[in-house]
């Protein structure tokens, strides 16, 4: 679900007079200069030097689609008709200026459809698709990220070739599914409490559970598994297959993300910073205790760090209010807008841990 890419830093952008995020063409940005663009209130910072390891070259990661799996009877279901797909004429609907969500997710089950010669796909709820595959196996697929990132596109194609290619490689990780996953594929990623609510839906059978762990207030730590073209959500079941208990677990999902991950990058002053990455696994920072230390001397007082979307994590100290006016105003902005929604939490960082800030 990625492209090996090895991308060069993006230019700043100026802010606008409120101070809050800009949305620009992320078409025309490469990976790092489509979070400068997006959230351009903080310029860089040069003088950054993370001890975090790099890699050679950083991958474009695009979230897959698939957020669990389920197995049981779908109940009112739309089938799709093969008969009236026409490539031609899909390519010309789903770049619709004013193509509606239901338009887009009945032109996505078609698309999918098409791909999926061996599946059957079924409109299953208003933002919600059922991937029945040959041998019974049910996928449940969720598109409120997919239709989060194409609404504001007039380029479409991409986007759905992209969230379709997760769900072949669920195909062929659930073929391999007796073998325990590769260890050196694990990451954590930071969720929220509505992410564990919509996995429910899965059941609760104790080895088709998501791997999650408490952080702080509504967000947790995930633990997934990183690949070509996504990520995908190890079961308790393969956790048991590894033999790791949750510490080991984390201690090697936080090694990974280090090696993954290009070093990470500080933007911002006047009381106000962001920490940059790839554009995907901003948010899983948060556990990088290494990085925290030293960010202390930084700010007025505490770290008090949000998390409101995938791609940004920003921060700033509780002793400047004019840093946390802000934090503020920049997170309830990106959560607005972003399309891999966290969480609007603030929070303060205490003895080497996070709290909730009030």
């Amino acid at each position: 679900m990625h492209t090996a890419d090895q991308t060069k830093r993006g230019r700043t952008t100026r802010p606008g007079q409120n101070g809050l995020p800009k949305h620009l063409d992320r078409q025309e940005k490469t990976a790092r200069q489509r979070l400068y663009a997006r959230y351009a209130m903080l310029a860089p910072d040069d003088n950054y030097d993370s001890k975090m390891k790099t890699s050679k070259a950083f991958a474009w990661i695009v979230a897959a689609v698939i957020t669990g799996l389920s197995l049981g009877i779908v109940g009112c279901a739309k089938q799709m008709d093969l008969g009236n797909y026409n490539a031609a004429r899909w390519t010309n609907d789903i770049n619709a200026p004013k193509l509606s969500e239901s338009e887009f997710v009945q032109l996505f089950a078609l698309r999918e459809a098409t791909e999926l010669t061996s599946s059957r796909v079924q409109i299953s709820g208003k933002r919600e698709l059922t991937v029945k595959l040959a041998d019974g196996t049910q996928l449940k697929q969720f598109l409120d990220n997919v239709w989060a990132d194409a609404r504001r596109r007039t380029d479409r194609v991409e986007i759905c070739e992209k969230y379709i290619a997760s769900v072949k490689e669920t195909q062929q990780t659930l073929r391999d599914s007796s073998a325990a996953p590769d260890t050196n594929s694990i990451v954590a990623v930071v969720r929220d409490d509505q992410f564990l609510q919509q996995m429910k839906k899965y059941g609760e059978r104790p080895t088709n559970r998501i791997v999650v762990e408490p952080l702080v207030a509504d967000l947790h730590v995930v633990y997934a598994r990183d690949s070509e073209r996504g990520i995908a959500y190890p079961t308790e079941g393969e956790r048991a297959l590894l033999g790791l208990a949750p510490p080991a677990l984390r201690k090697l999902a936080l090694v990974n993300l280090h090696r993954i991950l290009e070093t990470p990058r500080r933007a911002g002053t006047n009381s106000l910073y962001m920490i940059l990455a790839d554009g995907n696994y901003e948010s899983s920072l948060l556990l990088a205790d290494k990085l925290w230390d030293g960010q202390a001397s930084l700010v007025e007082g505490e770290i008090v760090a949000a998390v409101p979307a995938r791609d940004v994590l920003m921060f700033t100290g509780s002793g400047s209010p004019d840093g946390l006016r802000r934090l503020r105003q920049g997170v309830d902005a990106t959560y607005k807008q972003a399309s891999h929604q966290i969480s609007k939490t603030l929070l303060v960082r205490r003895k080497g841990r996070w709290e909730k800030f009030e």
